[in-house]
């Protein structure tokens, strides 16, 4: 597989946060679109992930230093430092016993 690397005007100047409203879709080899993932208000800023938001926040703050030269403080690091969680790993728990439950 080929690794591909591209310059998008408008995105490249989206700000990041590990929850984002917005993400970006390929539509073709040299078009790329955002779309908004939620409904967003005037004046609320436009987000993107920069990052595979699928891992824990260790993986996360590493890649955003490593690639990017930030550490994220978005509203979902903070709460994931604060209390200690990873919210994808608490995901894959509460699935796991959803699916362990029987229906009647």
């Amino acid at each position: 597989e080929k690794d591909l690397v591209g310059l998008f005007g408008l995105p490249s100047m989206v700000n990041h946060s590990c929850c984002p409203n917005t993400c970006c879709v390929p539509l073709a080899e040299d078009l790329l679109a955002l779309v908004a993932a939620t409904t967003i208000p005037a004046n609320e800023e436009v987000l993107i992930s920069y990052v595979d938001l699928f891992v824990g926040p260790t993986q996360r703050q590493d890649a955003l230093r490593k690639t990017k030269g930030f550490t994220c403080e978005c509203s979902r690091c903070q709460v994931e430092a604060c209390f200690g969680l990873n919210v994808i790993s608490n995901v894959g728990r509460v699935s796991d016993a959803a699916s362990n439950i029987k229906n009647p």
